[in-house]
């Protein structure tokens, strides 16, 4: 099953789990997007017990930290690593919420608005013309995608 909300035919009516991947693949051809030489060497988050097993961990969190920047441009670094973030698990110890790594995300926000996707105006992150047309033609993508999987939405008229 599809979720797709009707009232607003935009890339925002998209479900983010269907966005990730493809704008994953378009933020790979951009040339200031690119995991830095550490990023192979770094967890996540101090509670994940290895590092990411997906080669393209880095363009998938680049996509998903996009649309949250997106849909909420109040969020910040530290409440993006809240979003990010899980449980602590010890032996003896209860279970205690735990950011993910904040200089993953600054560095993806720094990558993101060195290649004129987003902007930072005061404390919001706003998305740029350029970013809004980029979210446009992938949320067209993933809505042909969706078509062809599930042709009863074919009849819905999609105006990006």
């Amino acid at each position: 099953m599809f979720l797709i909300r009707l009232e607003k035919l935009n890339y925002r009516a998209i479900d983010s789990s269907h966005m990730v991947g493809a704008l994953a693949q378009r933020l790979k051809s951009f040339e200031t997007i690119t995991p830095p030489s550490w990023a192979g060497y770094a967890k996540t988050a101090v509670f994940k017990q290895s590092l990411p097993q997906d080669p393209n961990w880095w363009y998938n969190r680049a996509a998903s930290v996009l649309i949250k920047l997106s849909k909420n441009p109040a969020l910040g670094t530290n409440k993006l690593s809240k979003e990010y973030g899980g449980r602590a698990i010890s032996t003896s110890k209860p279970h205690h919420a735990v950011k993910s790594s904040r200089k993953i995300i600054r560095t993806i926000v720094d990558q993101l608005e060195e290649s004129n996707i987003i902007k930072t105006e005061g404390n919001n992150k706003l998305i740029t013309a350029d970013g809004e047309k980029l979210l446009n033609e992938v949320g067209k993508q993933v809505i042909e995608q969706i078509k062809q999987e599930e042709p009863r939405l074919a009849i819905y008229d999609w105006n990006f």
